[in-house]
């Protein structure tokens, strides 16, 4: 069974939609792959999935989470490989204990008021329109964080 959950979108910092600190403090290892400021904040990122796939499993009466299915812009400040890792531990003990973390990855995408077109960028660093070469300031996507739905049994 696939439950869908209302998009949403989790940010921290000054345009923040929560300022409620995580409700589970995780153990973060210190031989890793990733470094630790960027493991830092793809916990407090986890915690936040965490709680919204339970909160969302319970409303659907479900007693366990199979999978997260979440779509990560490729501006959105998150580390796709750091947030699968500490994914495990901020659903440890909670009901998406065990599930899988499904991530897509978004291209950022603009679109060029000269072209009156939209394309991806091949570097997202350099927002400059691939078919004219003109900067481009209209980021069409890119920047997401969603939790898109959630597989139960």
């Amino acid at each position: 069974m696939v439950a869908f959950v209302k998009s949403c979108r989790i940010t921290f910092g000054e345009d923040s939609e929560t300022d409620a600190p995580p409700s589970k403090i995780g153990i973060i290892p210190t031989s890793t792959t990733c470094d630790k400021a960027h493991l830092m904040h793809e916990l407090s990122v986890a915690l936040s999935l965490v709680q919204l796939a339970a909160d969302a499993a319970r409303q659907a009466g479900a007693a366990q989470v199979l999978a997260l299915h979440v779509r990560i812009g490729a501006l959105a400040g998150v580390v796709p490989d750091a947030l699968r890792f500490s994914f495990d531990i901020a659903a440890e003990g909670t009901l998406v204990t065990g599930a899988r973390l499904e991530i897509e990855e978004v291209p950022v995408r603009i679109f060029c008021d000269l072209c009156n077109a939209e394309a991806d960028l091949p570097n997202p660093q350099s927002f400059v329109c691939p078919i004219c070469q003109q900067p481009a300031m209209r980021m069409v996507q890119g920047r997401e964080l969603q939790l898109i739905s959630l597989e139960v049994p």
